[in-house]
């Protein structure tokens, strides 16, 4: 009786554990312009000169790589978000200097990118493990 006691307190015990670590895990819902085509992945947001709206980005469909990214003729500031493909994230390089040639990536392979405007990341604290859904 007292080995199914315990058994029983250790089940509910891993169930609160489980559910403290999805309640940490925020959801962060955006509006997305998709990069699907090699131009349009090449070309991302390059020439563009205003900021994007609020909580809108640019969403590169990758296909499951380790991409680069660079800032060559991207004249506004950006946050650039490594994402699985259920959309989690697995890294985040904030503020990208405008018009810089270094090389941004991430040693793991990721499904999509997200670009968002720069500083998008640290107002909405965004962390590792969090998930991005888009809107439509």
């Amino acid at each position: 009786m007292n080995l199914y006691k315990n058994i029983a307190i250790l089940i509910l015990i891993g169930l609160l554990l489980v559910q403290i670590i999805h309640q940490k895990t925020k959801v962060h819902k955006i509006r997305v312009i998709h990069a699907r085509s090699k131009q349009e992945i090449k070309t991302g947001l390059m020439f563009v000169n205003e900021k994007l709206p609020k909580d809108h980005g640019m969403l590169f469909h990758i296909d499951y790589s380790i991409p680069s990214f660079w800032m060559k003729n991207t004249h506004i500031p950006l946050d650039i978000i490594f994402l699985t493909k259920d959309m989690k994230i697995i890294g985040i390089s904030s503020n990208n200097a405008p018009l810089s040639e270094k090389r941004i990536k991430f040693n793991k392979p990721s499904s999509y990118v997200l670009e968002m405007n720069g500083g998008w990341s640290i107002r909405n604290k965004l962390k590792i493990g969090d998930k991005i859904e888009i809107l439509k």
